[in-house]
């Protein structure tokens, strides 16, 4: 997500606050350049998705197929493949 000051940040669906940025293609120091993708297909070789399943923002900067059971629900995609989400982002919904 974005901080206030115009830095990329792990998201965390579960704190206030919340902003879905996208997702980040590389790691980076604190106060380092990371290119983010925000709609469309990514791949990575290290993904074990199950395909047809919505991925989830999940706690930490995180991803996950399990829905969330607290915070706010916010699907960022679906599972194309083991290796590919296909990034098409939902509204935030917060859980009651």
């Amino acid at each position: 997500m974005f901080s206030g000051s115009g830095l990329v940040i792990p998201a965390d669906p579960t704190q206030p606050g919340y902003v879905y940025a996208g997702i980040a293609t590389n790691a980076a120091q604190s106060g380092g350049t990371v290119a983010v993708v925000t709609s469309g297909d990514i791949q990575a070789a290290f993904w074990s998705w199950i395909s047809g399943l919505p991925v989830f923002a999940a706690p930490g900067g995180n991803l996950t197929q399990a829905p969330p059971t607290f915070g706010r629900s916010h699907l960022i995609g679906w599972a194309l493949d083991a290796h590919t989400i296909h990034l098409a982002p939902d509204p935030v919904i917060p859980i009651i």
